[in-house]
């Protein structure tokens, strides 16, 4: 389902070897219907995994290559997951400080030490203060988990190119874990759109 001819964009079919057949390769049934000059015609199987199987090791070591440079990302996203992590600590941290803050105020009023309106503009100050901290701590909860996706998606890239790259034979998995789709052209030419999370 992911290899397509260039020509006529259809996909391609795969013809075991069965009775005639002495070589495994793709076909495109459109050929005869659409007689499109472009189209190529069929495609040996064994040559297409060789090619696929070498362009995708290339890829994965570039890819590789790339992303041993992108230590200074990950050391970045790491040191904004901690910078965030710590303003969250401490929003919390302030937010129960303002909640101790209200209930010792409440006592002195409940105490007669303080009237109703001094109570009231001061226990609405701070309710005013622990609305904003709670909006604060939901943006910094919404940022952090934002990062910490994009590192575990740079993580798991980087896990996987690891375990693929010494790879001696194209494997369903890879394919599906790589490859969006194949392109096969008449000059015995292919292009791979790759899958890779840029």
């Amino acid at each position: 389902g992911k290899l397509y001819f260039g020509g006529c964009g259809y996909t391609i079919s795969y013809k075991p070897l069965l009775g005639k057949n002495q070589h495994r390769r793709f076909e495109c049934y459109m050929h005869a219907t659409l007689q499109i000059p472009d189209c190529c015609t069929y495609f040996s199987a064994d040559m297409l995994e060789e090619l696929v199987l070498s362009m995708l090791i290339k890829e994965l070591m570039l890819r590789g290559d790339a992303g041993k440079q992108k230590e200074s990302l990950r050391s970045f996203q790491k040191a904004c997951i901690e910078k965030l992590e710590k303003e969250l600590a401490e929003n919390r941290n302030q937010r129960e400080l303002l909640s101790q803050e209200k209930a010792d105020l409440y006592e002195s009023y409940a105490l007669g030490e303080m009237d109703v309106v001094s109570y009231r503009g001061k226990a609405d100050g701070l309710t005013e203060q622990n609305a904003l901290l709670s909006v604060r701590e939901k943006e910094l909860l919404n940022e952090l988990e934002g990062i910490r996706e994009e590192f575990r998606k740079t993580e798991e890239d980087i896990r996987q190119i690891i375990r693929f790259s010494r790879m001696e034979k194209l494997t369903q998995e890879a394919v599906d874990t790589f490859i969006k789709r194949i392109y096969v052209y008449k000059d015995k030419r292919i292009e791979i759109e790759w899958n890779f999370r840029e």
